[in-house]
């Protein structure tokens, strides 16, 4: 999906600041969930209950995601701007499949894992 906020950011639909380029680190976060799986579960360096540290912050990630999203297009004021960063066209498919199919099934997807 950050795939295609960076494609997006490019094309000129979507600004900077909801891609990994300005405040989206979910895609960091999960890129280091399996070292954190490696060290809990096979290296055993870290006991269990870190697991639910884990996702307490990543729940934190996410939500920051949020805010960036609708503060962009409710409060552009805090970024520097008069005018919603948010055009109509990202409101329009396939951009719509983002939060209307791609992350109910990534989340679909991680609860069985």
């Amino acid at each position: 999906m950050e795939l295609i906020f960076v494609f997006s950011v490019a094309k000129g639909i979507l600004h900077k600041e909801v891609s990994i380029e300005g405040y989206n680190y979910d895609m960091v976060f999960a890129f280091t969930t399996p070292i954190i799986g490696l060290l809990i579960f096979k290296l055993k360096l870290l006991a269990e209950k870190w697991l639910v540290y884990w996702n307490y912050l990543g729940l934190i990630v996410l939500a920051s995601v949020i805010f960036v999203f609708l503060t962009t297009t409710y409060l552009p004021e805090l970024y520097g701007s008069s005018v919603p960063l948010l055009p109509l066209e990202a409101l329009k498919y396939p951009y719509v499949l983002i939060a209307g199919f791609l992350m109910p099934l990534a989340d679909l997807y991680t609860s069985y894992l």
